[in-house]
């Protein structure tokens, strides 16, 4: 696919249409090699975490092949703005 738009916005629209990818969760799979991520509990997650997303999150998932953490902070509230706006 060749991308023509400029803005970064406008390129990220131009593959979910090119795709039809209206209908995805973008928050699924892990960053570092794309495997589904599965929800984990977070007594289980608790020594790999920093103190203050003990104290703020309840829900974690976990990468199954790099054991990678994630949970719904800041950064996630960022990017799911910024792919809101897109129309993702």
């Amino acid at each position: 696919m060749l991308i023509e738009a400029k803005s970064l916005k406008e390129q990220l629209q131009e593959v979910i249409d090119r795709f039809k990818l209206k209908d995805f969760d973008s928050f699924s799979r892990c960053l570092i090699d794309n495997e589904p991520l599965e929800e984990i509990e977070k007594e289980k997650v608790l020594h790999l975490l920093p103190p203050k997303v003990k104290k703020a999150f309840t829900k974690f998932w976990r990468c199954p092949k790099c054991n990678r953490i994630y949970w719904h902070g800041s950064h996630y509230e960022k990017m799911k703005r910024f792919i809101d706006e897109v129309g993702g």
